[in-house]
């Protein structure tokens, strides 16, 4: 499953990411909140499929979009030496009435179970300088 199939509000990134998010992603942060929600944004050095003025080009003026999502009730939360956190694959599916959401690697993992993300926002900025 896609990550963007499962986010409510999703028509900028529909027009962002035509093909979808196929490039590893990072967890750039988790933030939680009362009553379960909660945010993530999501860290994508994949190309979109249009520019957008404002950002200027891929490239040269950013190399990586930041996607922050919000969403609700979520019932679990696992991370392993978030520390060491990087770009990997991420991993959604259905269980019951929940989205689980797994990312790992060697040395780190998260995983979260919520209700639902809806889209809130993008930001860019450039990974090497």
């Amino acid at each position: 499953m896609n990550l963007i199939n499962i986010i409510d509000n999703k028509t900028f990134l529909n027009e962002l990411f035509v093909e979808g998010l196929t490039d590893k992603m990072l967890i750039g942060q988790a933030e939680l909140d009362v009553d379960g929600r909660f945010s993530l944004n999501f860290h994508t050095m994949q190309k979109p499929s249009k520019e957008i003025t404002k950002w200027g080009k891929h490239g040269i003026d950013y190399d990586v979009i930041v996607i922050t999502l919000i969403g609700s009730n979520i019932t679990k939360l696992s991370i392993e030496n978030w520390r060491d956190i990087s770009y990997a694959p991420i991993t959604l599916e259905k269980v019951d009435q929940l989205i689980r959401l797994t990312s790992s690697n060697e040395n780190w993992a998260f995983t979260a179970e919520f209700e639902s993300l809806g889209f809130q926002r993008c930001s860019t900025y450039f990974h090497d300088r």
